[in-house]
């Protein structure tokens, strides 16, 4: 589609204000928790690089401020890094669960449905509370030994 005249211009100056707003002035961003260090991993799946899981840390103890899970998407070579309020900011310091999900879209050939999405693993590992997959953030950079599900 090709936008002319005002409407394009319009587009284009929005865009413009809101990059301007993200960028900030170089100042810090106050974070809505707490500080999160860089934490990266690879994840294996019957002897091969895991392409497409869904890695989640569900914290173990009680952290401050909101509740969430810092989660990332295994890429082509295996490899994810977490997200907790930016990309690739990593996790809060603590004791973690970690989940694993092999999501999948499954359309009902209805284009007026949502698709489906389903677990190709059947929650075998989506469960925090049976996780047998342990983690600690330290402050600083965090590389973790290899996930290797079977």
């Amino acid at each position: 589609m090709r936008l002319c005249g005002w409407g394009s211009m319009a587009v284009r100056t929005g865009w413009s204000i809101l990059i301007t707003m993200l960028a900030g002035c170089g100042s810090s961003v106050e974070l809505p928790g707490p500080q999160p260090y860089p934490v990266k991993g690879t994840v294996v799946f019957q002897g091969k690089p895991a392409v497409g899981f869904h890695v989640a840390f569900f914290p173990v103890t009680e952290q401050s401020g909101p509740k969430f899970a810092p989660s990332a998407l295994v890429d082509a070579n295996g490899e994810f890094q977490l997200e907790s309020y930016r990309l690739h900011d990593g996790a809060p310091v603590g004791d973690y669960a970690v989940t694993f999900t092999w999501p999948q879209e499954l359309s009902s050939g209805d284009r007026d449905d949502a698709p489906l999405r389903v677990d190709r693993l059947r929650g075998r590992f989506s469960d925090p509370r049976r996780s047998q997959f342990k983690v600690t953030v330290h402050e600083g950079e965090n590389t973790l030994e290899p996930f290797v599900l079977k």
